[in-house]
């Protein structure tokens, strides 16, 4: 961002770990996804720390759709294309990698899912 000539960078960057969570998939394109995991989050101006901290994420019973294409391997959930990078009967593994640009200001988001069979 431009603050009065002066160019500002913020850089959050968030970790998810200690996961308890189900993801239901269901034949009918539903995904339900229920559980708790901590997210620990920093928070970067200008190469300076101005915030860490850590919270638990509590999702109960969350209603999504999906759907799935082949070629190439892509799982969609609720309007958002992730790329399925592992797939077999135990795991999937799926990301997504964007950017985009408002008003001068970029955004990137980088996720990645490891999700392995009960």
């Amino acid at each position: 961002t431009d603050v009065n000539g002066l160019e500002v960078t913020t850089v959050r960057t968030t970790t998810g770990d200690t996961f308890q969570v189900d993801y239901n998939f269901d034949e009918d394109g539903t995904l339900i996804v229920d559980g708790e995991y901590r997210e620990v989050f920093t928070v970067v101006v200008n190469g300076e720390t101005t915030m860490e901290g850590q919270e638990i994420i509590v999702i109960d019973n969350e209603n999504f759709t999906f759907s799935v294409s082949s070629n190439p391997q892509r799982l969609t959930i609720s309007g958002v294309t992730y790329n399925v990078t592992v797939f077999n009967e135990n795991e999937i593994q799926f990301e997504l990698d964007e950017s985009s640009s408002t008003g001068g200001d970029t955004f990137t988001t980088l996720e990645e899912f490891r999700l392995l069979r009960k």
